[in-house]
């Protein structure tokens, strides 16, 4: 696999961005999402169920209920939030043609409307997440690009890019 390049051009739509956005604040295993919505739940009704004296909670718990009630529709508010302002540049088309080229020093990221570009070396990629539709890939611990599966067109350069992925990010491919 030495000095193989692999390069992927796409367009990122709504969908991509909208799988990313969940994935990477939510997590990529389904369970892990249906676990939090169940806490939500489960914490919102409680506080809610206090609120009208229908039970009564003790003050730690009241306290966790609110947490949980405040903190996970916050951040899914946030999320729904950045979904839609993405729906302004798609409209626009700006920025949303890209190319990742994946070879044995890193990854390269072009915006292929503004020909900006940046390479990563692959001690920069914090992980590689897999989802359904794209594969994630966390830049640093904040910053992640998505691959959407479409912009890979063979089989076989979907064998060669988790392979390199892999064995440069040694236990940091998560795929589904």
């Amino acid at each position: 696999m030495a000095d193989k390049k692999l390069v992927f051009d796409f367009k990122i739509d709504r969908d991509d961005y909208r799988d990313t956005v969940m994935c990477i604040t939510f997590g990529s295993q389904k369970w892990k999402r249906i676990a939090m919505a169940i806490i939500w739940v489960l914490g919102t009704t409680g506080f809610v169920l206090n609120a009208f004296h229908v039970i009564s909670l003790s003050s730690p718990m009241y306290a966790c209920c609110l947490l949980v009630m405040v903190a996970i529709g916050g951040v899914w508010a946030s999320a729904q939030i950045s979904i839609y302002k993405y729906k302004d540049v798609y409209r626009k088309g700006k920025g949303i043609k890209r190319r990742i080229a994946v070879e044995d020093k890193g990854i390269t990221f072009t915006n292929l409307a503004t020909n900006e570009a940046a390479t990563a070396p692959w001690d920069e990629v914090y992980r590689v997440q897999e989802t359904k539709t794209t594969y994630v890939i966390g830049v640093g611990k904040t910053d992640a690009v998505i691959l959407p599966k479409r912009a890979i067109l063979t089989e076989k350069d979907n064998r060669d890019f988790e392979n390199i992925v892999q064995s440069k990010i040694h236990g940091r491919f998560m795929p589904m």
